[in-house]
């Protein structure tokens, strides 16, 4: 960010992983007048122009309602549940965990052990360790929410190595699904082996937050908005071919 404020940037786009150490970069954009723009979150300190995000709550919720359809599918009582977190701390890994809890709490005929929890940074490495490593101590877990799909590449490898990665279709099943809509995802979706993911539009975000930064550079930034929410679509394999 610093190397572009060098270069004379007349509006800055920014997909922060941590919110807080972008902060003095978003403050040095602020010094000079550039126009910043995040995605998915905003930043702790300086001044954002807009912020381009999806109700991460409500994504929250989404995941574990096609949970609890799933549950119900199955005839379950009672789940395992092992929870992969991204960021301990940041705002999509809160507003995620209690979106999905909320829901949760309003199925008391359902029993939700938690079995475990784990911070998977965002990252496929650290969410494959978390989830080798309770899987194998607890092999009766049957249900994985990972917080960001970028993670679900390292959830199902830990899987894969154990025997456990199977299809929808098999009573073996571990019910799973997470946040974003990456491509990993999709394909997952698509052969049964993920039970939903949220997508968050991301192209729709990408045009529009280019629009914004475009504007901000010709005209100003006064005009725009602090926020825009973007609507998001539950992606399960039942929707999956109809989804473009």
């Amino acid at each position: 960010i610093d190397d572009a404020i060098t270069r004379g940037a007349t509006a800055i786009v920014i997909t922060p992983m941590d919110s807080d150490a972008l902060s003095t970069a978003v403050e040095n954009c602020n010094a000079e007048n550039i126009p910043v723009f995040t995605i998915d979150r905003s930043i702790t300190g300086g001044k954002v122009t807009t912020v381009l995000q999806s109700d991460n709550v409500e994504c929250g919720r989404k995941v574990a309602r096609e949970f609890v359809n799933q549950i119900k599918k199955r005839g379950l009582k009672e789940v395992n549940l092992l929870q992969i977190h991204g960021q301990l701390g940041s705002s999509p890994s809160r507003d995620r965990d209690k979106g999905f809890w909320e829901v949760m709490e309003l199925n008391p005929d359902i029993k939700i052990n938690l079995i475990g929890e784990a911070a998977g940074d965002w990252m496929p490495t650290p969410a494959m360790e978390a989830t080798l490593a309770y899987l194998t101590a607890n092999p009766e877990i049957n249900a994985i929410y990972y917080e960001a799909d970028v993670m679900a590449p390292g959830v199902f490898a830990a899987m894969e190595q154990l025997g456990r990665l199977v299809p929808q279709s098999d009573p073996e099943h571990i019910i799973n699904g997470g946040v974003d809509g990456t491509k990993f995802a999709l394909e997952s979706v698509r052969n049964g082996l993920m039970d939903v993911s949220i997508s968050q539009m991301p192209y729709s975000q990408g045009t529009v937050v280019a629009y914004l930064a475009y504007h901000a550079a010709k005209y100003g930034a006064d005009e725009l908005p602090p926020e825009l929410f973007f609507d998001t679509q539950v992606l399960t394999p039942e929707n999956i071919g109809s989804y473009t």
